[in-house]
């Protein structure tokens, strides 16, 4: 019901369903939370999504609800709407809670960078992917060509674009070759 609601952009419902919950004493699982975090993510509510978050790991009993995907939604949130800072604050909080970040959640950030002209950011990212042995895919190279080229640093877009083609796991698609376009 929270994930309709959420949908049909009645928030109000959802928080009054979240209350109703808590007053009965029903325990969320990580699918509740994460439709609730979703909710309040698609309803640009992307700060109560992460206070919820950041509640829940208050709570001992909670906490092992809280996973990657909730993570990545409020994450998500922000990027969106282009707050790369709290992007960032985010991603050092998730961190700090021992939250695995994988490729989706490195995207999500990398597209904010892209998004909002902080590409500088980006090798950061990538150095973080790589120490903890989670892969970049095809959207991974796809965003940092966009982003590169968006700041005009197409000849930076063209080394990552050949980096890749040496790496021989991934072929440039036409998102690629349109993005330096």
């Amino acid at each position: 019901m929270i994930k309709a609601y959420g949908q049909a952009g009645d928030v109000k419902r959802v928080q009054e369903l979240w209350e109703e919950m808590q007053e009965r004493g029903v325990k969320p699982t990580s699918i509740t939370l994460g439709c609730l975090t979703e909710a309040l993510v698609v309803n640009n509510q992307a700060d109560e999504a992460w206070e919820l978050v950041r509640l829940q790991m208050e709570n001992v009993e909670r906490r092992g609800c809280i996973n990657t995907v909730i993570y990545s939604t409020v994450l998500k949130g922000f990027a969106v709407t282009k707050r790369v800072d709290k992007v960032f604050t985010v991603y050092q909080e998730m961190r700090g809670q021992g939250i695995p970040c994988n490729t989706i959640t490195y995207n999500t950030m990398l597209d904010a960078c892209a998004k909002c002209c902080a590409m500088g950011r980006a090798s950061q990212l990538l150095e973080d992917m790589a120490a903890t042995c989670v892969e970049p895919d095809i959207i991974t190279y796809s965003t940092i060509v966009k982003g590169y080229c968006v700041e005009g640093d197409v000849d930076r877009a063209f080394h990552v674009l050949a980096e890749m083609k040496k790496d021989g796991k991934f072929e440039p698609d036409e998102i690629m070759y349109n993005s330096i376009l």
